[in-house]
């Protein structure tokens, strides 16, 4: 992380992909399968050498492998997603039963987990499906036309209160229509 433990926001301008493993068939597999399928694909052998790409380049989407040496995989996605919160990552991993800690942040950045040695098609909708994250991240889907409405059952005034306080805060303008009871809102 540059400048301490404050964060600042940098958006990736294009679909490329980084890719973090160690080992170096597994960086020639996954970049023959991945620029087979039209991605761009950049290579770091390391966590370090790719916090150093990622000063000079947001990426969209990083794959990293989840254990190497000096700097794991998991530590990588926490220095990272500080500079670059947008970015969506996905781990790959020999490791069959892979415990990656489910904290916040983490849940909300790992979009997924693949395991070694890779299934082509599992990699490459994986890869697709990461990058369609990524863009609803940075181009969120224009409001609709119309009046949109939500249906909020609950029966406590206090909490429907506070999901309607909630809604305010986000790009839905839309009506809510409170029922305090399921019957009468199944009809």
């Amino acid at each position: 992380m540059t400048g301490g433990d404050q964060c600042t926001a940098s958006n990736a301008t294009e679909d490329r992909i980084l890719f973090v493993d160690d080992d170096p068939d597994v960086q020639a597999t996954f970049t023959r399968v991945a620029k087979g399928h039209g991605f761009k694909v950049d290579v770091a052998e390391s966590g370090a050498a790719a916090l150093r790409m990622a000063e000079h380049h947001a990426y969209p989407l990083v794959v990293t492998d989840l254990q190497m040496p000096e700097l794991d995989g998991v530590s990588l996605i926490r220095q990272l997603h500080c500079n670059h919160p947008t970015t969506v990552f996905v781990i790959v991993t020999g490791v069959r039963d892979v415990h990656v800690p489910t904290d916040l942040q983490l849940r909300d950045q790992v979009s997924s987990i693949v395991t070694k040695p890779f299934e082509v098609k599992e990699l490459v909708e994986t890869l697709h499906r990461s990058l369609r994250l990524y863009r609803s991240r940075v181009q969120p889907e224009p409001a609709s036309q119309g009046p949109d409405t939500i249906l909020l059952v609950e029966d406590d005034d206090a909490d429907a209160d506070l999901v309607e306080a909630f809604l305010l805060g986000t790009p839905f303008r839309g009506k809510v229509r409170r029922e305090n009871r399921l019957e009468k809102a199944l009809k």
